[in-house]
């Protein structure tokens, strides 16, 4: 498919480019709690077919066995109501608050490679961070 303008701008290619699009149902303990949408260059050197995803594949395994070297990634999270895709989707029966997640992931040389935009149901979904040297000084040796 075409990347458009968003994916485009994402991924730092043209919105004509082509990408793979992977959508991804996610469940815990037998209930639909998350929609993962993702976005792959096609300019990597390999291709994705759909065979090559099952319920347990990682993408980024996936991504590491066709040789790409993974470096890091942005990631913005927030709130906000759902649209009437996701509600579709998730089979929500009105519009709720939902959690929603970008993220754009790089090689290690600095390049995007993929663009996901996933959307969880706000009741299931907890994020966790730990935070080392909080106030960002050196640590002293006495």
């Amino acid at each position: 498919m075409e990347a458009g303008v968003k994916v485009g701008e994402k991924l730092n290619i043209a919105s004509k480019s082509l990408v793979y699009f992977i959508k991804r149902l996610r469940l815990l303990n037998g209930r639909l709690i998350a929609l993962h949408e993702t976005y792959v260059r096609s300019d990597l050197g390999f291709t994705i077919k759909s065979s090559d995803f099952d319920t347990n594949t990682s993408l980024y395994e996936f991504l590491i066995e066709q040789g790409i070297k993974l470096g890091s990634a942005d990631e913005t999270i927030e709130a906000k109501m759902s649209s009437n895709e996701v509600k579709r989707d998730l089979f929500l029966e009105e519009s709720q608050p939902v959690i929603y997640k970008e993220r754009v992931t790089f090689n290690q040389e600095g390049t995007p490679i993929e663009f996901s935009e996933n959307t969880y149901v706000s009741d299931s979904y907890k994020y966790y961070v730990h935070i080392v040297n909080v106030r960002g000084e050196a640590d002293e040796k006495v």
